[in-house]
């Protein structure tokens, strides 16, 4: 029990920080110097403030200082991220495969939340993501193998997107995908087998679709780098570990 609330308090630990990351640049703030602060009447938060889940449950949505209220997200999104590493602590155990995993929730958890803010994906999350691909190539018996056949795999996934994309301007009369999308689909590819990968584009457009849906404006373009990072998520939870 206790190592179950040690890796979900993982996740929102780095969940909470890739939030206020994200935040601060959006703002031009410093990432490495400054305290945290409240984003209503600026008053550096203590310590108190910033355990993930707890402090905003504890305030009851509240800033301590200025009584604002905290947008629901941030617990939300730590709880998720939290979730998210206990599942896969609980399907990889301790092993290269939950660090790389992890790792690659934290980037997917960093794009989506960008592109939600300014419709971008940053490439830098793209490297990383190779990056991280590439390392947890070292437990494979045959790694020119395994390269080859999910380089042949991203480039299938791009192939199919680009053809499910024409056709979905044509339906909705507007751009459905952007570049930095078409990329993260292709490094993704990179981590995943063919049937994976067909799932993912699968699980990814339907959610697009029912974000159009819901959506009161139709004309607002749809951030698509969400879409396909749960999916990814989805995928890398289902995986099989042989």
């Amino acid at each position: 029990m206790f190592l179950y609330l040690f890796f979900w308090m993982i996740g929102c630990i780095f969940a909470s920080f890739i939030s206020c990351m994200v935040y601060r640049n959006e703002h031009n703030e410093s990432v490495l110097k400054g305290r945290s602060h409240c984003e209503s009447c600026k008053h550096e938060l203590s310590y108190l403030d910033l355990i993930p889940v707890f402090s905003w449950l504890l305030l009851k949505g509240r800033c301590r200082y200025c009584h604002s209220k905290i947008s629901v997200l941030y617990p939300l999104i730590e709880c998720l991220t939290g979730v998210i590493s206990l599942l896969l602590y609980i399907r990889y155990g301790l092993s290269l495969n939950y660090i790389c995993y992890f790792v690659v929730t934290c980037v997917l958890l960093e794009l989506s939340l960008v592109d939600i803010s300014t419709y971008e994906i940053p490439d830098h999350c793209h490297i990383l993501l190779i990056i991280i691909w590439l390392i947890s190539l070292c437990d494979q018996s045959h790694i020119l193998k395994t390269v080859f056949n999910h380089i042949i795999t991203s480039i299938a996934m791009i192939m199919s997107l680009i053809l499910i994309t024409l056709i979905m301007s044509r339906v909705y009369h507007q751009d459905m995908l952007g570049g930095g999308d078409l990329k993260l689909i292709f490094v993704c590819g990179l981590y995943l087998d063919f049937m994976s990968a067909l799932w993912l584009i699968l699980l990814a457009c339907l959610t697009g679709m029912s974000i159009y849906m819901f959506k009161s404006d139709k004309h607002e373009p749809i951030p698509f780098g969400p879409c396909i990072s749960i999916s990814m998520i989805i995928q890398l939870l289902l995986k099989s570990t042989a």
